[in-house]
């Protein structure tokens, strides 16, 4: 293909080297591209020890260590979650689910009404938040404060689909 017997530059052979090695091209692929035969393509591979291999071995490295992480976050949300949902002394259980079934019952219907209403009921139901803060525990408290931000947060987005459409953002 390469009719006036012109050499490729070293730079041109790392490309083809590049596309070979990389793009996953084939030798028909790399003759077409760069006007020399696929035979000459060959010969440089073999005797330079152009292998896709190394690369697909580096890429295969860098997908196992991304699993590796996406797991060991998994396995500590896992975690967290176990550690704050552990129950409570057996003492205590049955008082404790006495009295948090009322607040709960409260929160719930502060939560469906703030749902309902928009920003102004989640506003209200973070500031009924504050006010529960002295007759709930540290984590019911933290419970409820979590799920009227989670109310707030959806009644806001909502509002910014209405305003910006169904992304919910500004471009």
């Amino acid at each position: 293909m390469n009719k006036h017997g012109k050499r490729l530059s070293a730079q041109t052979w790392e490309r083809v080297r590049t596309d070979y090695e990389v793009k996953r091209m084939s030798f028909n692929e790399l003759q077409q591209r760069y006007e020399v035969h696929r035979s000459n393509i060959s010969r440089k591979a073999q005797k330079q020890g152009w292998s896709r291999s190394q690369v697909q071995h580096a890429l295969d490295e860098r997908l196992q260590a991304k699993e590796s992480l996406e797991t060991a976050i998994h396995k500590l949300r896992l975690l967290a979650a176990y550690t704050v949902s552990k129950p409570k002394f057996a003492t205590e259980k049955h008082q404790a689910l006495v009295s948090e079934l009322g607040l709960r019952q409260e929160a719930s219907q502060l939560i469906e009404a703030a749902c309902l209403s928009g920003l102004e009921a989640s506003k209200n139901l973070l500031d009924s938040a504050e006010g529960f803060k002295e007759s709930l525990s540290s984590y019911e408290y933290l419970e409820l404060l979590m799920k009227a931000l989670e109310a707030h947060s959806k009644a806001l987005l909502r509002y910014s689909q209405a305003i910006f459409g169904n992304k919910g953002l500004p471009s």
